[in-house]
């Protein structure tokens, strides 16, 4: 056999196994996604804020004063959503499944679809969300962040590539007939 034949039949076998390998960390990293977002649910549903933290995005934990401000924030939301004629309880809020896992390099995104039933002035409604799962180091370590626009400001800081590789759905707000969209932190109508 000529060496160029040999080459090629490399090549080619190269070919069939570099996927293989390359997607054999896609079982692992969708285990560890699961695993990390049961306990984050269940943080969450629990309102065990100082659990939920050890989950969320380490910029945005520094970002609410630490530990300990993330907790107050947490604490405080039913209070502030309250100032406003809104009633939510966060242990309401229902996930679904996590899509597909999107990576670029190292940085690997999943997005998680959320809703929560809310009451404002009496008529209730729903907020359509969702959290997206962030790991940076291959799907061993997972974080969650809301997938909105400040969630997804903070993931562009670490890793904007990503964020040209995967969807995640504008929040939306449907109280009665009026369905409202989340834009640059305020809800306008659809």
């Amino acid at each position: 056999m000529s060496m160029n034949r040999h080459i090629k039949i490399l090549a080619l076998i190269f070919a069939l196994l570099i996927p293989t390998f390359s997607c054999s960390s896609e079982p692992a990293a969708r285990s560890s996604l699961s695993d990390k977002l049961a306990m984050y649910k269940k943080s969450f549903k629990a309102k065990d804020y100082i659990g939920m933290s050890s989950f969320v995005l380490p910029s945005i934990v520094e970002e609410a004063g630490g530990v300990d401000g993330f907790v107050l924030l947490m604490q405080s939301l039913v209070d502030l959503l309250a100032e406003v004629g809104m009633t939510m309880d966060p242990a309401d809020m229902e996930f679904g499944a996590p899509g597909p896992i999107v990576s670029h390099e190292d940085v690997l995104v999943s997005v998680i679809p959320t809703e929560v039933g809310i009451t404002i002035q009496g008529q209730a409604g729903s907020i359509n969300a969702s959290v997206v799962g962030f790991s940076q180091d291959g799907g061993e370590t997972w974080f969650f962040i809301e997938g909105s626009d400040e969630g997804r400001a903070a993931i562009a800081e670490v890793a904007p590539e990503v964020l040209q590789k995967v969807e995640i759905p504008t929040t939306t707000m449907t109280v009665g007939d009026t369905t409202l969209v989340q834009q640059n932190g305020a809800w306008v109508e659809e």
